[in-house]
């Protein structure tokens, strides 16, 4: 329950932030449980030379700050069942599933977006590697994330 709050707080205080201010995000998870910054990770796991170190870096730094939007995107999805997890209703839950599966569409075709992209300047086996670590992190923020959010309905179960 503890943790709860504190999510929800925190979410609270990342809705009413601008986004060029430093906020905690997937960035933050990934340092936390992998003790390394993302890009170093992806430097170390791509571990690419010559002209696909030099081709694949900018396309990443591209990809990043779409990446990015979407999480914020997301963040703000989350914020708002945060905000209305007390009171939620059909139409709210609707919209709110609405926009989290608008969210992973979008976010899936960056992936294709990017693969295609990375495939072209460095080969399909790289870009799949990519891709595979990148996934990977992401499910693992999730994963995260998720552990920390009721289900609906769940803090009514407890207080029974």
């Amino acid at each position: 329950m503890k943790k709860f709050i504190f999510i929800i707080l925190g979410l609270a205080l990342l809705s009413g932030v601008k986004a060029q201010s430093r906020t905690p995000d997937d960035l933050d998870i990934i340092q936390s449980v992998f003790g390394k910054e993302k890009k170093e990770l992806v430097k170390t796991y791509m571990d690419l030379q010559g002209k696909a170190d030099t081709a694949f870096w900018p396309i990443y730094d591209d990809y990043e700050a779409e990446r990015r939007e979407l999480v914020r995107e997301k963040l703000a999805i989350l914020a708002q069942y945060a905000d209305n997890y007390a009171i939620l209703n059909d139409e709210m839950v609707d919209k709110l599933s609405k926009d989290a599966f608008s969210n992973m569409k979008k976010t899936d075709k960056l992936h294709e977006k990017y693969y295609n992209k990375i495939k072209k300047a460095i080969g399909a086996l790289k870009a799949s590697k990519f891709m595979q670590m990148e996934i990977y992190l992401q499910r693992t923020v999730e994963a995260t994330i998720m552990d920390e959010i009721p289900f609906i309905g769940e803090l009514e179960i407890l207080k029974q």
